[in-house]
């Protein structure tokens, strides 16, 4: 995804999704893009023009650092306490969850019955772990993808249906805040 700091082919990009990680980036000096967000309330995502990358320069050097200091505090605050807080998300956590989840997608595969014989080649032995999951999952989505192509429904469609059980019971009992670090 060219917006969110996360696509299919690369790692997660905290500095694109969080100012605060943005800022920690550079330095603690901020660049064009941080200013740009800051000084028009995160309106503005992109690098500003050299006039306008110009009056922030000069904003920041005439304002009393304080001043510039709270206008930062006022916009990223927001990714501490507001409804998201990305930079208090703890990717560990998130990371282990979605290890369960790929494990659980296993077990549920690997299941006397669960899947058609077929799908399981030479009859092997499957592993219940993460790797498995992951090939499922990767594999399923390729094929629940074809029939989206098709115009076809996917509801119904068994290896959605599984992936679905593994997410439910991995969550039961989790909320947001088991994927927030505690001491920020």
């Amino acid at each position: 995804m060219a917006d969110g700091g996360v696509g299919l082919k690369e790692r997660i990009k905290a500095h694109k999704m969080s100012l605060f990680c943005a800022l920690c980036s550079t330095g603690w000096s901020g660049d064009g893009k941080f200013w740009n967000q800051i000084f028009t309330n995160r309106k503005e995502k992109t690098t500003p023009k050299s006039r306008q990358s110009a009056a922030f320069e000069k904003r920041i050097k005439e304002q009393p650092f304080a001043e510039s200091l709270n206008k930062i505090k006022d916009v990223v605050q927001s990714e501490f306490i507001g409804s998201f807080p990305i930079a208090k998300l703890n990717f560990f956590a998130l990371y282990a969850f979605c290890t369960e989840v790929l494990i659980e997608v296993s077990r549920k595969f690997t299941a006397p019955g669960a899947m058609p014989v077929s799908m399981i080649p030479y009859n092997l032995e499957l592993a219940v772990d993460c790797a498995a999951g992951f090939s499922f999952v990767a594999c399923s989505f390729d094929v629940i993808q074809i029939f989206l192509d098709r115009n076809q429904s996917v509801a119904g469609h068994r290896a959605l249906l599984l992936m679905k059980k593994a997410l439910i019971t991995v969550s039961e009992g989790k909320t947001a805040s088991d994927f927030l670090w505690k001491s920020l």
